[in-house]
């Protein structure tokens, strides 16, 4: 009688862990004469047409029949090629003994079970035709029945299990250092780093607090002058005119002046000397020389302006000194986000090596010495930063990964995440320290053989707790059971099919 073990392949499976799995099912079952491999629907597996050699040898050298059940038609083309049997379902494999001189089944071939069934009713029939007591003819019909009922609940059922596992995450701290001198990673967490240099424009204003001396500035005003007189009168330029004829001459005309009789005008004057003392309010300038006050009347209706006595406020060098000081403080406080965006997507600068370099150009207004309440200065400096390539940090997150416990775990294309801070008490003045904080995203790695052992012959409620408990779900597992209305699931654990929706979509 042939003897016969299922193997199902899961899409994480490679030629490796098949051949362990083909070492382990024929060393636990003595006198295996078949081994079926049940092969997943997703997932690419073997794809060196070498592997199925090695499948084959090593069916040869145990003297073992393998038999691929899927319906993937390169498995297909690939297992043919060395004479290695395929059948889309498990039903459709030949029971032992048939004569099948195709390897490739039809689409409704006799399944295991229904010749096992049909074998034990030929075999009540048997039993019928003999001649035996009557008083012995029902205890062997009973157990005939019972014997075939058996067969039927533990062969028949079938059950079909749809589960989605929660996605989940592994997370590492990775302690990370360059320096300028370092040109290529290390096993100690070393990461070369490129200097990048740009230009940036600052601008501030700053109070000035010197002050100089000067020849002083003229005020000016107006006067409004009536001609009273029944003649034209001439004024020319440099006329002068006082608070009163006894008293000094202050200010002065600036242009020759015709007034004809019975008019008046307004004119501009202009003090006589610099100085803050001809700044004088209005109805303070009454006379006007020699011959001209005999016609000319004088109004003063606004007050004079602008005289100074010569001293200003200018800026200094302390004031210069504090305005590249304030220049400099900006640049080094940059926030990250601008650098960053100077850096480019493919770097990252470490801020902790900010530095200003040349001065490009420079602007004062005003320059020192010159009169101005304040110093507005503009540079434009070169600034230097070192930078560590996004892809080399990845490769040494990837690294540690990998050397971790890969048991439980299979990671998603392209699913790292990390940030970077940077430590500023290394120790080390050659060095710059990084805290690397990393996480992966990946699937759940379940050992479905076991699974299967443990729900077997349950029922639907207490299958469902019993997977809740060994996997972490999205959702309430999905459990359909053939022929409809049984209450627990197959005690034959090959007869349960488990469905992973998240490997399927991986």
């Amino acid at each position: 009688m042939m003897k016969t073990e299922k193997i199902q392949l899961q899409p994480f499976d490679n030629i490796d862990s098949i051949l362990d799995k083909l070492n382990q099912t024929y060393q636990a079952t003595y006198g295996l004469t078949q081994i079926q491999i049940l092969w997943p629907r997703r997932g690419k597996l073997l794809d060196d047409p070498l592997d199925f050699g090695r499948i084959s040898g090593w069916a040869e050298r145990n003297h073992v029949k393998l038999v691929f059940v899927s319906s993937n038609e390169q498995i297909m083309r690939k297992a043919a090629e060395h004479n290695i049997p395929v059948y889309p379902e498990v039903d459709s494999i030949p029971a032992a003994g048939t004569n099948r001189k195709d390897r490739f089944p039809m689409k409704r071939s006799e399944s295991v079970r229904a010749i096992r069934i049909a074998k034990l009713k030929s075999e009540r029939e048997q039993l019928k035709e003999k001649k035996v007591p009557v008083s012995s003819e029902l205890p062997l019909f009973l157990v005939a029945m019972v014997a075939v009922v058996f067969l039927f609940f533990l062969i028949v059922p079938h059950a079909v299990i749809s589960i989605r596992p929660v996605e989940t995450k592994r997370e590492i701290i990775l302690p990370l250092w360059t320096s300028d001198t370092l040109d290529a990673m290390t096993l100690n967490g070393g990461v070369p780093s490129e200097l990048m240099r740009f230009t940036v424009e600052k601008t501030v204003t700053v109070p000035a607090s010197g002050t100089i001396q000067s020849a002083g500035t003229l005020s000016t005003g107006t006067l409004r002058l009536t001609n009273v007189c029944d003649q034209r009168q001439l004024i020319p330029s440099g006329t002068h005119f006082s608070a009163s004829a006894d008293q000094p001459w202050l200010f002065h005309n600036l242009t020759d002046i015709v007034l004809p009789a019975k008019t008046e005008t307004t004119i501009p004057i202009e003090a006589d000397k610099p100085g803050a003392s001809f700044n004088l309010p209005a109805q303070s300038i009454h006379a006007i020389e020699v011959p001209y006050d005999r016609c000319i009347q004088i109004m003063q209706d606004q007050p004079t302006s602008g005289g100074s006595d010569g001293i200003f406020i200018t800026p200094t060098q302390a004031d210069y000194e504090a305005a590249v000081e304030k220049i400099r403080r900006e640049i080094l406080s940059m926030p990250e986000e601008e650098v960053q965006e100077k850096a480019g997507n493919l770097r990252i600068p470490l801020m902790q090596t900010l530095k200003i370099g040349n001065l490009i150009s420079e602007k004062s207004d005003p320059l020192i010495g010159y009169a101005g309440k304040t110093l507005t200065l503009t540079q434009t400096v070169e600034v230097e930063v070192r930078t560590i390539s996004r892809q080399l940090i990845i490769q040494q997150i990837r690294m540690n990964l990998e050397a971790g416990p890969q048991n439980a775990f299979i990671p998603i294309n392209d699913s790292i995440q990390f940030s970077v801070s940077e430590k500023t008490d290394s120790g080390n003045e050659d060095q710059y320290q990084l805290e690397v904080r990393a996480s992966q995203s990946g699937l759940q790695v379940v050992d479905y053989s076991e699974l299967r052992e443990l729900i077997s012959g349950k029922t639907i409620q207490d299958a469902k707790k019993t997977i809740k408990e060994h996997i972490n779900l999205e959702s309430e597992p999905s459990i359909k059971i053939w022929p409809k209305g049984l209450p627990r699931l197959p005690f034959v654990s090959s007869n349960i099919l488990i469905e992973d929706q998240q490997w399927e979509e991986f």
